[in-house]
């Protein structure tokens, strides 16, 4: 008995010195690294929803949505030369003044809803907020509020969501623009599509980003491989998050409620550089038979792309052939508001 209960102290002494070993290890690696955080996270602000969605460092879960940017992300990443607030403000979204704005009561809104192209967070300015300063400079006597409501990862399932929040909270958009069309086309999460999506499913997806951002972790699981070879699981599917008839119906849902709390909409579709560009063929179809049928405004990214080339339309063509750069904004904000003075 003695040496059995020797055995087991000895074993939890040893389990326990070990982990504390490992804790250690993975503190040091974090404090290391807590300088470059901003810049590493910024760089992978753009990779695939499945993953960066569920970073507790710039995502919150929500029931209804699944998940949203954290509005504390300004308070620890403070980017001082971007004129972008991350604010709750009844909309509990991302707020843009137009550059020499100022706060004013009842001031008209333009809301911008979309996914990460619209979110524009590593570009000086998003294509909503330069469609405001279009107007501001055509009519310097107004004085517009911007609501970003892009967010990462977003379909057009989160998109009507998200329209419906607004618009319950009282938001009464003069001008709304709508962009999806990306991550509808994407393959579903765990192949599960987005209308079957709920917070306990993504919460699952958190728990494994948690595990694999730890470099202990993952260093232990690589042990194990070694030790224990497996095949990787095979995905579930490679449906799509939104099949292109749910897409179309949820567009012409968006643009239902928005047209009946009295904004004007502007359809903005999706674009890819070079060769990727067919898998968005039927969505952006879509889109285009959605503002036919209700007489609203078509913008053609795509097209805006092609004419200045991918060089100078896209953030990175040679690793980020979706999400435009600074002046692949302005260039989507000037069509914008060449459409809105029609």
């Amino acid at each position: 008995m003695i040496w059995r209960s020797k055995l087991i102290r000895d074993v939890a002494v040893g389990l326990f010195t070990t982990l504390a070993l490992f804790a250690g290890v993975e503190v040091a690696l974090r404090a290391a690294l807590t300088p470059l955080a901003y810049r590493i996270l910024k760089q992978n602000l753009y990779s695939s929803a499945a993953t960066q969605i569920v970073s507790p460092l710039f995502f919150r879960l929500d029931p209804e949505l699944l998940w949203t940017f954290d509005f504390n992300l300004d308070e620890r990443f403070h980017a001082p030369h971007e004129e972008v607030h991350f604010q709750t403000n009844g909309f509990a979204q991302r707020i843009e003044l137009p550059r020499g704005s100022y706060p004013a009561a009842n001031r008209p809104l333009l809301v911008s809803f979309g996914d990460s192209c619209t979110a524009a967070m590593e570009a000086d300015t998003s294509y909503g907020k330069a469609v405001a300063e279009l107007i501001v400079r055509n009519d310097p006597g107004l004085n517009v509020e911007v609501v970003n409501a892009g967010t990462n990862g977003y379909s057009s399932e989160q998109g009507l969501r998200t329209v419906k929040r607004l618009l319950g909270k009282g938001a009464r958009p003069r001008w709304a623009l709508v962009h999806f069309g990306h991550n509808d086309a994407s393959f579903a999460m765990a192949g599960i599509p987005d209308r079957q999506l709920n917070l306990e499913i993504v919460s699952t997806f958190r728990l494994r980003r948690w595990l694999a951002e730890s470099y202990t972790v993952v260093w232990l699981y690589g042990r194990l491989i070694d030790f224990f070879p497996k095949a990787l699981p095979e995905g579930a599917g490679l449906n799509a998050r939104v099949p292109p008839g749910e897409y179309l119906d949820n567009l012409r849902e968006m643009v239902k409620r928005l047209k009946a709390a009295g904004a004007q909409v502007v359809l903005v579709n999706s674009a890819t550089a070079g060769h990727a560009r067919d898998y968005l063929n039927d969505y952006n179809a879509a889109m285009k038979e959605v503002a036919r049928a209700e007489n609203i405004a078509y913008i053609d990214v795509q097209r805006t792309a092609e004419k200045y080339g991918d060089d100078l339309f896209f953030n990175d063509p040679a690793h980020d052939i979706v999400h435009p750069s600074p002046r692949g904004h302005e260039w989507i904000a000037e069509d914008i508001f060449t459409a809105l003075k029609r």
